[in-house]
């Protein structure tokens, strides 16, 4: 009887400890194969992941004709990092379906966007993260949908911007920055999706910041002359430090396969010139432009590579 009591209480205890080995690897695993995205079935989605390139997947049931809004939120590690959120299905989404912050500073953040879904539709969500070595970023991310004539809108996108006069003393008109890029890298995922990145560098001894949506590095399809320029993507950056660098990531997803040639920019929003700082104001705009594309699989450049004053 003893006997067959122990044999009893083991297998409930080997029981126990199955489930909660299967409950931790349900919670905490967050896909990184595009071809199976972690599933999502309610929001907000929250987390706390390092450097890497997540997939999370919206069942059609919950996507409904209507404004798409989207709000992440979430605290850079010691040292800054980057965080970007796209979101993509059969007939969506715009450009403007991107959520996208690099920043030098610890500072929680808060960044929305809105667009349009036409139909019902799975919704891929693909999540870049960039961070230091062992560094994790926390975030959450909402979203809701408004259905056409719907005016009870939960998640409302913050206004733009009005740049303000800073609570630090005002920089001496002196202060200067010069951005630039060297190239860049495009990586293959598969036949219809490639990553442009690279970096970013302050090739001055100031350093650079400036208002949230003022400034965005982007990337054009430069493949056919006879239809120009197409926008693949933009990635919003705030401050760069004094000869330092920053990462940027914007994916492209093609429709057949073929080969791509791509220009990327350094781009400021006409706002920039006009506000109170000055700690915003690049003084060469000759190295704001590149498409200097590596072939030999190499890293990025570092900063003391990029053309000095």
């Amino acid at each position: 009887m003893n006997r067959t009591i122990r044999s009893l209480r083991h297998s409930l205890l080997l029981g126990v400890i199955a489930i909660l080995a299967f409950t931790a690897t349900y919670t905490s695993g967050q896909s990184t194969d595009e071809a199976r995205p972690t599933p999502i079935v309610t929001f907000p989605v929250t987390g706390n992941l390092g450097s890497g390139t997540y997939y999370f997947q919206m069942p059609a049931s919950l996507v409904l004709p209507g404004t798409g809004n989207a709000v992440l939120e979430f605290t850079p590690p010691d040292g800054g990092g980057s965080m970007t959120v796209t979101f993509s299905g059969p007939t969506c989404c715009p450009p403007d379906a991107y959520i996208g912050v690099t920043t030098g500073l610890s500072d929680p953040i808060r960044e929305a966007a809105r667009f349009n879904i036409p139909r019902a539709q799975p919704l891929l969500i693909t999540v870049y993260i960039s961070a230091g070595a062992k560094q994790t970023v926390r975030f959450r991310l909402n979203f809701h949908i408004a259905k056409s004539g719907d005016g009870g809108i939960i998640v409302t996108p913050p206004p733009s911007p009005t740049p303000t006069p800073s609570a630090t003393p005002t920089p001496s008109p002196t202060t200067c920055t010069d951005l630039g890029l060297a190239h860049f890298s495009v990586v293959e995922v598969t036949s219809l999706r490639k990553v442009i990145k690279g970096m970013l560098g302050n090739v001055s001894t100031t350093a650079f910041s400036g208002a949230r949506r003022l400034q965005w590095v982007e990337v054009v399809d430069i493949t056919n002359p006879v239809k120009g320029p197409v926008l693949v993507g933009r990635q919003p950056f705030t401050d760069v430090p004094a000869r330092g660098t920053i990462n940027y990531s914007v994916e492209h997803r093609l429709t057949t396969p073929h080969r791509t040639r791509y220009e990327v920019r350094i781009v400021y929003s006409p706002y920039n010139a006009t506000d109170r700082r000055d700690t915003n104001d690049d003084c060469r705009s000759s190295n704001n432009t590149t498409r200097f594309q590596r072939t030999d699989g190499g890293d990025v450049l570092i900063l003391d590579e990029l053309p000095d004053r």
